[in-house]
């Protein structure tokens, strides 16, 4: 059975996103790593309700430093936090509206195009490893 098909009938997943390639749904499992990790951290560091994680985070995806957070922390909110605030709308619409809510792969897709891609797993921008210089954004 595939994945989509475990997920679908498990009701884990909407149509849509069921329905998915495979390479869709590990990037949904990226993205929902990387919004657990920048939820978790606005918690962690800062105690919020549901309400004001959600500011919080639109907030550091808009750019604004996070502050009063270890340099390290702070760096990894501001680039997880554009994916997490994009993930964090389709979550919230998919429990509250619809379970045919469209998975936001063009939004993701665009924001990777703007910041490049990241790893969920480092913290890092393009695979890029801990120790590896990495260049400057532009």
């Amino acid at each position: 059975m595939s994945r989509g098909a475990r997920l679908a009938a498990h009701g884990a997943a909407s149509t849509s996103l069921s329905l998915c390639s495979d390479r869709t749904l590990r990037e949904h499992d990226r993205c929902y790593t990387i919004t657990h990790l920048v939820n978790w951290l606005a918690v962690a560091l800062h105690g919020y309700e549901p309400d004001e994680r959600k500011a919080f985070v639109r907030a550091c995806a808009q750019g604004m430093s996070p502050g009063d957070v270890p340099a390290a922390a702070a760096a990894v909110l501001v680039r997880h936090a554009p994916v997490a605030a994009v993930m964090g709308d389709f979550y919230r619409r998919f429990r509250q509206e619809s379970r045919a809510t469209p998975y936001p792969l063009e939004a993701i897709r665009r924001i990777e195009q703007r910041d490049g891609p990241s790893d969920a797993a480092t913290g890092s921008a393009g695979g890029q490893r801990p120790g590896q210089s990495a260049a400057p954004r532009t």
